[in-house]
């Protein structure tokens, strides 16, 4: 499922079969996957804070140098909010229709089968 325009997402629940209750708890469940990064969230939590920038950007984010899981799924969730489609053919289109299931006048007839 992809997460652009998620800001837009009014449901708030992610992943097809929305087992995520927001964005927050979206962003943090690929990371503990065992299939995607395999990690626990204290092992993420000691790879970030680690790295010798990271302490120093949530300093300036959160006004403190700690690291942790929570306040690495409201940067995260920040960042994914702000991935938002914008002039794109799709967005042409869409906006040429009344409902997304109707074809798109700019698209191709393979484009609109998609």
């Amino acid at each position: 499922m992809g997460l652009s325009n998620s800001m837009y997402y009014e449901n708030g629940h992610f992943f097809w079969d929305e087992r995520a209750g927001s964005l927050e708890e979206q962003v943090l469940m690929p990371i503990q996957d065992s299939v995607e990064m395999g990690l626990s969230l204290s092992e993420l939590e000691s790879k970030v804070a680690d790295l010798p920038y990271y302490p120093i950007l949530f300093s300036k984010v959160f006004g403190d140098e700690e690291v942790s899981s929570e306040r690495i799924a409201l940067i995260l969730s920040q960042f994914v909010r702000s991935i938002v489609s914008y002039q794109s053919k799709y967005d042409d289109g869409r906006a040429q229709v009344n409902r997304p299931v109707d074809n798109f006048p700019n698209f191709s007839d393979s484009e609109n089968l998609g």
